[in-house]
């Protein structure tokens, strides 16, 4: 994986191949260093240092990594920067409060990507509330959403007649929210409402209303805080756009 924010690091090489070799230029400077490095009384020795002299030294750790592996890792671009989620995050979440502060509201997840945004998002809300899970998936394993969704989690407890907020990490082809929007109302809530932190309006095939949006994007493939590609990267800090990669509607 190679991130980019904007620039490289000063004195960073530009591709793997050049990393590798200014890593194993580094270990080589670091074991003259050592050798030439020499107890007091043995200065001037041609003695090579006994491994017990060595090991009483400090030595920086030296990565090496495999130049070959690295090139078949994606691209990071930084688009959404991790203080800019936290202000979005502030700010939905004191709509929901306002909105919500004497309704004892039923927050719906959906799974996996929503599970960082939505554990900030719920500890700004100083209401009473309660929290359920779905796990709906229509991406498989690839970065193309396949239109097949597939309910893998259902509801733990009894939503009829109460207030429920669906809490979205994404919103692009709108197929998959309509889907769990469809599943809700037929429990029978009191009302229903949508939360996505972001929204790619550009991919939308179903008409949807998103009553608290926090970011729009362009169509770009996104991972980070919560998104995945495979599985990967839903611990990133911040949001990156997967450069090299098309989605597709």
């Amino acid at each position: 994986m190679r991130v980019k924010s904007g620039s490289d690091e000063a004195g960073g090489g530009d591709t793997p191949a050049d990393n590798h070799r200014g890593v194993m230029s580094h270990g080589r400077r670091l074991l003259r260093r050592v050798t030439q490095r020499r107890p007091e009384g043995t200065r001037g020795s041609s003695q090579r240092l006994p491994i017990s002299t060595l090991s009483g030294m400090e030595f920086r750790p030296v990565l090496y990594y495999n130049s070959r592996a690295m090139t078949a890792e994606p691209e990071l671009q930084l688009m959404v920067s991790r203080r800019k989620i936290a202000a979005t995050v502030k700010r939905l979440a004191a709509e929901i409060r306002q909105d919500y502060s004497d309704k004892h509201p039923v927050l719906v997840g959906a799974l996996k990507g929503c599970f960082i945004f939505m554990s900030d998002l719920v500890r700004r809300l100083d209401i009473p509330l309660e929290v359920e899970f779905l796990r709906p998936g229509s991406y498989g394993h690839g970065t193309v959403s396949t239109g097949q969704i597939t309910l893998f989690q259902e509801l733990s407890g009894c939503i009829r007649g109460r207030h429920v907020l669906v809490v979205e990490d994404i919103v692009d082809t709108g197929l998959t929210v309509a889907f769990l929007c469809d599943y809700l109302r037929e429990q029978g809530p009191a009302s229903l409402k949508l939360c996505a932190l972001i929204d790619k309006p550009s991919r939308r095939q179903t008409r949807l209303d998103i009553d608290y949006l926090g970011l729009t994007v362009p169509d770009k493939f996104i991972v980070g805080y919560g998104l995945d590609c495979n599985e990967k990267y839903r611990n990133l800090p911040d949001i990156y756009s997967v450069e090299g990669t098309e989605e597709e509607a």
